[in-house]
């Protein structure tokens, strides 16, 4: 497993109304194992500088637009709704998955999958009824 070590000046929680100062995060594989001012640094790993930047370990960028595709905009604004609709709720069920496998083992991060999963999997039943119509 790959380990890396990121060397930080300044570290955003997402807890605290403060920075912190410098801070190291270590990553094996995809997964933060530990965050402090001085992280052990398993054999070989990797260290990567990033003293002037400040950094937000663990926040997942969430932001998308299920239903665009820009390499494609023309012939998709002739697309139907429902069309539509059908392709962003497939890349929702493929997103909620990918979230659902990153967050399996951590507790709370795991019970805040498994609701989105949920609402997923009442949302994709409403599209059945829909699509019936």
């Amino acid at each position: 497993m790959s380990a890396t070590v990121l060397v930080c000046s300044r570290m955003f929680d997402g807890t605290s109304e403060e920075l912190t100062g410098m801070t190291e995060i270590s990553i094996e594989g995809n997964r933060i194992t530990s965050i402090g001012r001085s992280v052990s640094r398993p054999p070989g790993a990797q260290v990567i500088d990033l003293s002037d930047r400040t950094v937000s370990p663990g926040f997942i960028d969430t932001h998308v637009h299920l239903t665009m595709d820009a390499a494609h905009l023309v012939q998709q604004t002739l697309e139907s709704s429902a069309s539509k609709a059908l392709k962003g709720l497939s890349l929702a069920r493929e997103y909620m998955s990918l979230l659902h496998d990153f967050a399996r083992p951590r507790r709370r991060r795991s019970r805040m999958a498994d609701h989105r999963s949920s609402q997923t999997r009442s949302t994709r039943d409403s599209w059945k009824d829909l699509v019936r119509l």
